[in-house]
């Protein structure tokens, strides 16, 4: 009986162990997934960043990239913009995406790095004169949106100094479309 019980006690020490040891496999496992997913994420944002610069050193204000994205409904598509103050001062740039197809249904979501502010979608970032910003533009198509091709326009505004109520326009109406499936 003693030896059943010390015998007992081993076997579930080494089952304890063996827990213990895939946990912290799959701990492990899953910090490597998440690092990867980052690093892809990273090496897509610099490649959208580079694609933007070359776009922007021939001299356009406001640029997106890519111009098409296609996705699955409940799906988000990646975009990116940037803006270039050629001012001549420090100004408060403002952002507005509306969306312009005749796909019915449910609106897709629209996000943006510093948030967002439904149902306007706008946000202030202020840009010093002669720099670039960059920003991600992420929209979602719900999982019953409508298969097509949805598309919207990214406006930039500056403030008006002469009416603070009516901002003006800056760069291109930039157009993005994404397709789903």
């Amino acid at each position: 009986m003693k030896r059943a019980t010390i015998q007992l006690g081993i076997n579930f020490l080494v089952v304890l162990i063996i827990c213990i040891v895939l946990l912290g496999i799959g701990i492990k496992l899953i910090g490597d997934f998440i690092s990867s997913a980052d690093k892809m994420k990273k090496d897509v944002d610099d490649y959208h960043k580079r694609q933007l610069e070359r776009v922007m050193s021939e001299g356009t204000l406001v640029a997106t990239y890519p111009g098409v994205v296609t996705i699955n409904r409940g799906d988000h598509a990646g975009f990116s913009l940037s803006i270039s103050n050629e001012l001549g001062y420090d100004n408060n740039f403002s952002l507005r995406v509306e969306r312009v197809d005749i796909l019915g249904g449910v609106d897709p979501e629209v996000l943006y790095e510093r948030g967002y502010d439904p149902p306007n979608y706008i946000f202030n970032i202020k840009i010093k004169n002669n720099e670039q910003y960059f920003t991600p533009i992420r929209i979602t198509i719900p999982r019953n949106g409508e298969t097509g091709t949805y598309i919207f326009d990214v406006y930039v505004y500056i403030k008006n100094v002469t009416n603070l109520l009516v901002p003006i326009r800056y760069g291109d109406i930039q157009k993005l479309h994404v397709n789903v499936r």
